[in-house]
Formats: structure tokens, sequence, C-alpha cells
């Protein structure tokens, strides 16, 4: 059974939408690994970062000189981004044209929506014939998912370990 399948759980758009936008963005950070991901002949082509936070790819965007666009339901989020088209939007209503991009990057994303078959199905709308799509899920056997799974049965230890932390 999937997160969005739970109805003693099932969390709204709009819970995400605002625990997401709550959050604060105190770096800005690339990695290596991520980079590495990115193709180097991109040139001339619509490259997104969906559901991008502070983008794991902005730094290699740059670098490449890539037409890229940014999208994210956080405002603080898309804030930090200083290249490329900035869109505040959820992936399951993307206001772009059908076929309008050519290679999207989603990484850590479409798991934490709701609705994720909507976001899917939104994201190969707006993807050309032929395009690629880089799409980064959690494993549920991980033990990042494992955590995850105890701080849900746990909510209130979850709170109080997130305000220690900050």
């Amino acid at each position: 059974m999937s997160f969005s399948d739970d109805k003693e759980r099932a969390v709204t758009q709009d819970q995400v939408t605002a625990f997401y936008d709550g959050m604060v963005f105190p770096s800005k950070t690339s990695h290596k690994a991520y980079e590495e991901l990115v193709p180097t002949n991109l040139n001339g082509m619509k490259v997104g970062d969906f559901g991008c936070g502070q983008s794991l790819f902005i730094d290699v965007f740059k670098k490449l000189k890539y037409d890229a666009v940014f999208l994210d339901i956080s405002q603080n989020a898309l804030a930090t981004i200083d290249y490329g088209e900035k869109i505040h939007a959820s992936l399951t209503d993307i206001p772009l044209e059908d076929n309008y991009m050519d290679i999207i990057f989603c990484i850590g994303v479409v798991h934490h929506i709701p609705e994720m078959e909507k976001a899917i199905s939104e994201i190969a709308r707006v993807m050309k014939k032929g395009g690629k799509l880089y799409l980064g899920v959690y494993s549920d056997t991980s033990l990042q998912a494992q955590i995850r799974k105890y701080y849900d049965n746990n909510p209130q230890q979850m709170e109080i370990e997130y305000y220690k932390r900050i």
C-alpha cells in the first residue's frame, strides 16, 4: 500500500506545500554525484529541475549555460535560485505547454506528493516526445524510509528531535 493510499495518514497537497514553504533553506550546494548525471550536450534544449528545492543541479546548469527551468511548490526554495526560469507550482498542475521540456530531473520529490500518479502524468504531458526524465525516488526498504516510518508513528518525538537540531 502506498503512503497516498493510506486513508488514516493521508496528506493533502496543501499540507505538503505548507510544510515545504515553511522550511528554511540555509545553504546552496550542488553535489558532484548529481552533476555527473547531467549530460554535457544539452545546449539548445529546455532542461528542468522539477521539485528543485535549492537545486542539486543549478551549478552544473549554470556552468553549461543551459536553458533551465526550476519548478517548486516552495517560494522560499525558489528564492535561493539565481539562474534560469523559476516557476512556483505543484507537479500536479504544471503551468507549461504540452511537449515543452526536453530533459527533466526530478530527484527525491514524487514520493512526497499525495497524488503521485497525477504528478507523473503532468511530467509526461510537458515532456517532448523522445525527451528524457531522470527520476529519483526513495526505496521503502532504505534506512531513511525506516527512520521516516518510525517518526510517522511517533510525531511528537520527531518534533522534539527536530527542534533539538535547530
